[in-house]
């Protein structure tokens, strides 16, 4: 499933913050290359944007911006069978 529209791309809402890929990576428990498949547009599980979701929220959070909502950022979710 794309969930592509007029939303954020996710390399987009992590520049705003200045943030490497590794250090989202780190917050979210995943691997740089996963953020980077994620900035590339190739799906990932739902588990994986959700975590990815709410670490750039809690680094969003520390750094002073606003919390973002999940349908504000372009997720590519693989499709479940």
């Amino acid at each position: 499933m794309n969930i592509m529209t007029d939303k954020l791309k996710l390399n987009a809402v992590r520049a705003e913050m200045g943030l490497e890929q590794k250090e989202l990576a780190v917050e979210a428990r995943v691997t740089q290359p996963t953020i980077s498949k994620m900035e590339n547009n190739i799906a990932v599980s739902e588990q994986t944007v959700l975590k990815v979701f709410f670490a750039i929220n809690r680094l969003r959070a520390k750094r002073g911006f606003r919390e973002l909502g999940f349908d504000e950022i372009a997720w590519r979710l693989t499709s479940s069978s």
